[in-house]
């Protein structure tokens, strides 16, 4: 498991309560992590391909599932920006799938999305 959080860390746990103890928990498993100052919509920039011996492994570390908690932009003025970020992250999240098996959940809140 990788948690990713946009902001950086400190801005991260000043702003939401639980923020740090949710990452001690996370990064008490030893193959889970927190990564902090991660932009979904540049995953490549976060995520560089492996450093290997072997040069027919030189590839992205790929996840059987990406979940992304869509943030959306306020108001309905915005659903442009909306689609650019869903889109853009759709992109970026589509060279870190596992071949076959991969596949992106995005959750959003209620009313979001013209549901209720």
């Amino acid at each position: 498991l990788t948690a990713t959080v946009l902001e950086d860390q400190d801005t991260h746990h000043a702003t939401y309560r639980q923020s740090e103890q949710h990452a001690q928990t996370i990064s008490s498993y030893d193959i889970h992590e927190v990564r902090f100052g991660i932009n979904a919509t540049d995953l490549a920039t976060h995520f560089p391909p492996s450093v290997s011996n072997d040069e027919e492994d030189n590839s992205a570390i790929t996840y059987d599932r990406i979940q992304f908690n869509f943030p959306h932009w306020r108001g309905k003025a915005n659903n442009r920006y909306n689609r650019e970020l869903l889109d853009n992250f759709l992109r970026s999240a589509s060279d870190f799938l596992s071949d076959g098996v991969g596949e992106v959940h995005v959750a959003l809140c209620e009313g979001q999305g013209g549901g209720t």
